[in-house]
């Protein structure tokens, strides 16, 4: 990997990959915060997806015109921690593709909110018609109350009559300054040119985002089962998870090599193989491993029988306890590590997939390169690293949701 590092007047950093001979270009502007920033539940999403829907110069019709004429490629991103404008693009196309993206940043008018919130009702309820999604949500809801990492659907679902054009357009606008700001480009591009342009569309966003703040780190929650029922379930879901470290520690990656090996690599991995196969408790099971800039989340997922939630639940206890007890093997270990290893170069083939994995972790702060030295992390971790962080932070009482029939949580004693 190969990159340049500038900034323009105003002290915005960019970040120049290049990438010669290959026809498209991506540029992400992105900004710290998301989520992570927003008042309500909700606003980081809405805000993006009004990013699009029209400013001072153009209609919601011209900029989907001017996208498909000159096949731009636009999508937002709302993460949890940041909010991200993408575009994919012809080389040809630079200047014309950082014109739009320019004036939707700096020149939204936020105005569609009824139509918009009407959308995202729609889609979340969608989502949330899942069993397996509303025990998602009911699990992150416990685990981060009160926080905006769990500002799950259902809470946005309530928020959304609260908006209007008025109190987003102010929440986003303290969202920019180029000091909670980057432009990262992945492309066959002339640096020089690249600048200037940079400096023609965003010379102009003011250097400090005033009244931008990040909520407060989490603190953690004391163990706790929490139950929803739902009538004619025909499946429980079993949601157990635990406090993890986040994005910077030192344990992630034999914590990304733990959750693969156990329920997130396919169908070798133990949950799998143990609670579905062999003993048919269930046709999905998984583990999970999320990161944030100050926290994560171990996860256990199940969708079994209304009368095997204990026994699934044993079943959980009976595979951690495996972690703690058992030396790993070698082989196993190895045959994770293969997978993570596969899923990077899948991860970075493209130019868009590039730029956004620079964007994330420079405005993370982690630095441009993490995913490559984080690779080397995961290709270094050894069979005692796995079982000691596995004895350090799956030693606890996990956080436990399920949903399921009234009935079917009475016989299980929930």
């Amino acid at each position: 990997m190969t990159y340049e590092t500038t900034e323009i007047s105003n002290g915005l950093p960019v970040i120049f990959s290049p990438a010669p001979g290959t026809p498209r270009t991506c540029i992400c502007i992105t900004m710290r915060g998301g989520s992570r920033t927003q008042e309500k539940p909700g606003m980081a999403g809405l805000a993006a997806r009004l990013l699009l829907k029209g400013t001072s110069s153009r209609s919601a019709e011209q900029i989907a015109d001017e996208i498909d004429r000159r096949a731009i490629h636009l999508d937002e991103i709302a993460g949890v921690e940041h909010l991200m404008l993408r575009a994919t693009f012809l080389n040809a196309q630079l200047d014309p593709a950082l014109d739009l993206m320019a004036d939707l940043l700096q020149n939204s008018t936020f105005e569609d909110v009824p139509k918009e919130t009407a959308r995202l009702a729609g889609e979340i309820q969608s989502h949330l018609d899942q069993p397996r999604e509303r025990a998602r949500d009911l699990f992150l809801r416990t685990m981060f109350p009160d926080h905006p990492y769990g500002h799950t659907g259902s809470l946005v679902l309530q928020a959304l009559p609260e908006f209007n054009a008025e109190g987003i357009r102010s929440w986003y606008r303290r969202q920019l300054g180029a000091d909670h700001m980057n432009i990262v480009v992945v492309g066959d591009v002339n640096p020089e040119e690249l600048v200037q342009h940079l400096e023609t569309h965003f010379g102009g966003l003011p250097q400090k985002a005033e009244g931008w703040r990040l909520a407060p780190k989490v603190s953690p929650r004391e163990p706790v089962t929490v139950t929803e029922a739902k009538a004619e379930a025909n499946q429980a879901q079993v949601y157990q998870g635990w406090y993890a470290p986040g994005l910077s520690s030192a344990d992630r990656a034999p914590l990304a090599a733990l959750n693969t090996l156990l329920g997130a690599g396919g169908l070798s991995c133990r949950l799998f193989v143990e609670l579905r196969d062999k003993r048919g408790l269930a046709y999905t099971v998984r583990s999970g491993y999320g990161t944030y800039s100050d926290t994560g989340i171990f996860s256990l997922y199940i969708g079994t029988s209304p009368d095997n939630i204990q026994r699934a639940i044993a079943g959980f206890r009976e595979q951690v306890d495996r972690l703690y007890n058992e030396a790993i093997p070698e082989a196993e270990l190895d045959h994770a590590k293969g997978h993570l290893e596969g899923e990077f170069v899948l991860s970075h083939e493209t130019n868009t997939q590039r730029c956004t994995d620079y964007a994330v972790h420079h405005i993370l702060g982690m630095g441009i390169d993490f995913s490559e030295r984080f690779l080397q992390e995961l290709l270094a971790v050894r069979p005692e690293d796995v079982q000691r962080v596995a004895q350090t932070y799956l030693a606890g009482t996990p956080i436990t949701a399920v949903i399921a029939t009234q009935d079917a949580l009475a016989r299980a004693g929930l």
